[in-house]
């Protein structure tokens, strides 16, 4: 499974590149365990649960630096999650 959703990731990033000029765009991409993400979801969100995807955008539109890569922020994949739910949608 793990490979299978890496592989995802890396079909998606290939695509955002041709879309995006190399260097244009950043985004953080973490790759955790249920331990994790139920950490960040309790904190930011209030819920003390695992779940699939967190993401956190980056500075406000208007903190834009002009001829600066564009931030766009950061997403948290919980594999564990993840697993689960690939394992129950067949």
């Amino acid at each position: 499974m793990q490979h299978s959703l890496l592989g995802q990731i890396h079909d998606l990033l290939c695509i955002a590149n041709i879309v995006f000029p190399a260097g244009s765009i950043e985004l953080s991409v973490v790759l955790c365990d249920d331990t994790y993400i139920t950490e960040l979801n309790e904190e930011w969100r209030g819920k003390a649960s695992a779940t699939d995807v967190l993401s956190f955008p980056a500075a406000d539109w208007d903190d834009l630096i002009p001829h600066s890569p564009l931030a766009l922020g950061d997403v948290v994949i919980s594999l564990d999650t993840a697993q689960k739910q690939a394992a129950e949608q067949g």
